[in-house]
């Protein structure tokens, strides 16, 4: 069932489906660019907001946000786990990448429940 909501193209008629593929995926290039470097949590903060904001509009369910989050929950829990047992000063680096690696897939959520397959391919190639 998971494998079914993660990745799946969901039909609605809002902004975020009728937007050309091209822009979402430079927005997810450009947002991938904007989140990664530094740990500024105000910034951070901000992309989540934002984020939230464009999940509401795409109307996306919070069930699939649930699985988009429990299918990566390992690789969390692996991150934290190492930087507790190699890096412990830098704890609160290690959250903030957790945050960031959320972030991204909620973003990646976003492309590809809003843009169907055949989108995504023609907007790659006419980039």
């Amino acid at each position: 069932m998971i494998n079914r909501l993660l990745g799946q193209f969901i039909e609605k008629r809002t902004f975020l489906h009728l937007l050309d593929s091209r822009i979402k995926i430079i927005f997810l290039f450009v947002f991938s660019l904007v989140i990664l470097p530094g740990h500024n949590v105000d910034k951070l903060i901000f992309a989540t907001l934002f984020i939230i904001f464009l999940l509401a509009i795409a109307r996306i369910g919070l069930k699939r946000l649930y699985y988009a989050f429990r299918s990566f929950f390992l690789l969390y829990f692996f991150l934290l786990v190492m930087y507790l047992l190699f890096s412990r000063e830098n704890l609160f680096q290690g959250i903030l990448t957790i945050w960031k690696f959320i972030l991204l897939i909620y973003a990646s959520l976003l492309l590809t429940s809003t843009t169907t397959i055949s989108e995504l391919v023609k907007g790659i190639e006419s980039l």
